[in-house]
């Protein structure tokens, strides 16, 4: 059982489920028990068992890091457990247990994972940007584990890579086909250098950087350093096909560049607006389109002659309550108006518009005269209209409540001709 064909080397797709693409092997408690039960079965079910627990490992204090470390450093035989671990994640807390040592389990750990293929930091705070990626554990990354590594992750606002740190590392690992980062800790103050190559890099994501506090001072607030470097040269990502961004840059130089290799492209309502009616038509090859919906409202160019799914998402997939009269007004209004920007655009090969009802728009199901009037609209133009699960809207109950009729809906007669 291994990732080399596996969707987990990819960031998750929002056209599928929660959690299709990603494991969370935590959810179960029983699970490490069913497990260990299950190696006491056989010679043959204990091999197999040992290899799916140490496959994927998720790391969150310092004495449970120890534990591994150690256990690692005793089997040094032939079939090593070592040999297993293609997936780590990393979640340790700052209030979690003292981490002076941390750094230095971490590259010890490294040495043994020579085949490890999903490196995800989520060490530190979820809100306050913190300290720095050691240069000891990128260093370790690119020594031990830069010809296997395929995904590099750093998904928590509390611990960054510094821009030499990260470059030397992506050198390393001619393989990446996956980087996602939430900022960088810093950049030099020269202009950053034009030798890096990444010519299997298929997913570049760059998520919401955080405010600054006083002890980074050379926290950047945009991507466009990084992306200005990209688009100096045309041959930089010659693999790119799925582009997420959070912050839009201030310029379009980078899509002009690499606008026509993108088939995928993520991006944030209270962001974009005045940039993406000029984006998108550099984005000549785009097939899919997800916005990160907020109280914004959002314009499309008048037409795209590839685009051919739309999913509308919402910024955190945490489960929110909100009042009635506020989640008409902070979410209802605005997805309504992007909904009308979509269906007033020219969008010829368009199948599929997709609502991620969960989070704050999971109260989507108490709208079911909205939600029919929209199904009934894309169904006209042999549109697809569906939730999260991918499941038509058309199939929504409908409740005793007054609701407008759909048949009636102006905005419709005026799609009808």
């Amino acid at each position: 059982m291994g990732f080399a064909h596996h969707p987990l080397l990819h960031l998750e797709d929002p056209f599928l489920p929660p959690y299709s693409t990603e494991a969370h092997p935590v959810a179960d408690p029983g699970l490490k028990s069913d497990r260990a039960a299950v190696s006491l079965v056989c010679r043959s079910w204990r091999y197999v068992a040992s290899q799916i627990i140490h496959e994927y490992l998720i790391i969150r204090t310092i004495p449970q890091l120890q534990a591994i470390v150690q256990k690692l450093e005793e089997c040094q035989d032939s079939e090593s457990v070592a040999d297993f671990v293609q997936r780590i994640d990393f979640a340790i807390q700052p209030d979690s247990d003292p981490q002076t040592a941390s750094p230095d389990l971490i590259v010890r750990l490294l040495k043994h994972t020579k085949r490890l293929m999903i490196y995800v930091n989520k060490n530190g705070s979820d809100y306050t940007p913190e300290t720095q990626t050691p240069s000891t554990v990128m260093q370790a990354l690119a020594e031990h584990c830069g010809s296997s590594l395929q995904r590099l992750e750093w998904s928590n606002v509390g611990e960054a890579p510094t821009w030499p740190d990260l470059a030397d590392l992506c050198r390393h690992t001619t393989n990446l086909k996956t980087l996602h980062l939430t900022w960088i800790f810093s950049y030099p103050e020269e202009p950053l250098e034009s030798n890096l190559e990444l010519p299997y890099l298929e997913t570049l994501s760059l998520g919401l950087i955080p405010d600054p506090i006083d002890n980074i001072i050379q926290l950047p607030t945009t991507w466009d350093p990084l992306l200005n470097y990209f688009a100096s040269d045309p041959e930089l990502l010659p693999s790119l096909r799925r582009f997420e961004i959070e912050i839009f840059p201030t310029n379009l130089r980078f899509f002009r560049v690499h606008g026509f290799k993108i088939r995928s492209f993520r991006t944030t309502n209270w962001s974009a607006p005045p940039m993406l009616p000029h984006t998108l038509p550099l984005l000549r090859n785009l097939e899919t389109l997800i916005l990160t919906q907020s109280t914004e409202y959002v314009t499309l160019p008048s037409s795209h002659p590839s685009l051919r799914r739309i999913c509308v998402a919402p910024f955190m997939e945490d489960q929110i309550t909100v009042p009635p009269r506020l989640f008409h007004t902070a979410v209802l209004t605005p997805l309504d108006s992007v909904m009308l920007s979509i269906d007033s655009t020219h969008l010829p090969r368009l199948e599929e518009v997709r609502l991620r009802n969960i989070g704050i728009l999971m109260n989507l199901v108490d709208e079911p005269a909205w939600l029919l009037k929209w199904a009934k609209r894309w169904k006209f133009k042999g549109v697809k209209f569906c939730d999260v699960h991918g499941q038509s809207f058309s199939q929504t109950p409908v409740t005793d409540e007054p609701r407008q009729d759909p048949d009636n809906d102006p905005l419709l007669d005026a799609v009808r001709g």
